[in-house]
């Protein structure tokens, strides 16, 4: 074994190294063939998204608390849900406001909107029309069929309470959180979803709260360790701020909540707070079905 003297022709090589050479050759040569390829392969055309905002007719302007932005809410608004609330193959959208401090202590807060879908790529305006220009400061909207009669209704988590709007199936919405139960007052709820949990055939609705926030007494801006950060002051909370979900013994107001639809009368809710705390009915129709 070993190389062999002489002139350098084929016999001179092992056959290992002959194999080694052809094997080098071989890439060189699909390296070329490749290259030469991908210099005539026209580039892949990208997807590339456009604003359309304005020409699709969309006008909305979020209104999110002042410019200074001193406390907690004035960092957190606003939602979008898409919802085809009249049946027509289309999705609408519903899009959902905040307010300033002084606008909602004086009802003065702007409106959410409903956008019709046009089927030619714009929308309209119908936010009167179906009644649903609700005030408030919102966070949220979750979609969803409660009462089963095929026509989606909708739900606004808002700073002090939420709301849940039926669909009338004729173009336009009515108020029924008080009716349902709903409404989670005195609760900053941020989102919410329905889904059917329990598999029985009804959306039940689960609600996310946020901080116990007290509009009247808010925490001053960088006034105390928790106001801070890294010395320098910022709005305060979380933290340093009751959390909406703290057990409390004395009594069932904070929690995270879920709402189980039952009939077109009413929902019931559960406590979700690490215990099932309670269950109750809201109508008596319900309470029969029990």
């Amino acid at each position: 074994m070993g190389w062999h003297s002489g002139p350098i022709n084929k016999m001179n090589f092992p056959p290992s190294a002959r194999l080694r050479s052809f094997s080098v050759c071989a890439l060189l040569i699909s390296s070329v063939l490749f290259a030469a390829a991908a210099a005539q392969r026209k580039p892949a055309s990208m997807t590339a998204f456009v604003d359309v905002t304005r020409a699709a007719g969309i006008d909305f302007h979020l209104t999110c608390g002042g410019s200074q932005k001193l406390y907690i809410m004035e960092s957190l608004c606003g939602g979008v849900a898409f919802i085809d609330y009249d049946n027509d193959g289309w999705p609408d959208i519903f899009l959902v406001n905040g307010s300033t401090l002084e606008d909602l202590k004086t009802g003065r807060s702007p409106a959410s909107k409903l956008y019709h879908n046009n089927h030619d790529g714009t929308f309209t305006d119908v936010t009167e029309k179906a009644g649903l220009a609700h005030r408030g400061w919102c966070m949220g909207a979750a979609v969803g069929d409660y009462d089963n009669d095929g026509w989606d209704d909708l739900y606004i988590t808002c700073l002090t309470g939420s709301f849940l709007y039926k669909n009338n199936g004729d173009g336009t919405f009515r108020d029924v959180t008080l009716q349902a139960g709903v409404g989670n007052l005195g609760r900053w709820g941020t989102s919410a979803a329905f889904g059917d949990y329990d598999r029985d055939g009804y959306l039940d609705l689960y609600v996310a709260n946020y901080v116990d926030l007290d509009l009247n007494n808010l925490p001053k801006f960088g006034s105390t360790r928790f106001c801070q950060y890294r010395g320098i002051p910022v709005s305060c909370g979380p933290r340093g701020l009751a959390v909406h979900g703290r057990y409390r013994e004395d009594e069932h107001r904070h929690g995270l909540l879920l709402w189980l639809g039952r009939d077109l009368g009413g929902l019931r809710w559960r406590w979700m707070a690490g215990h099932l705390r309670s269950e109750r009915f809201f109508t008596e129709s319900a309470l029969s079905q029990q």
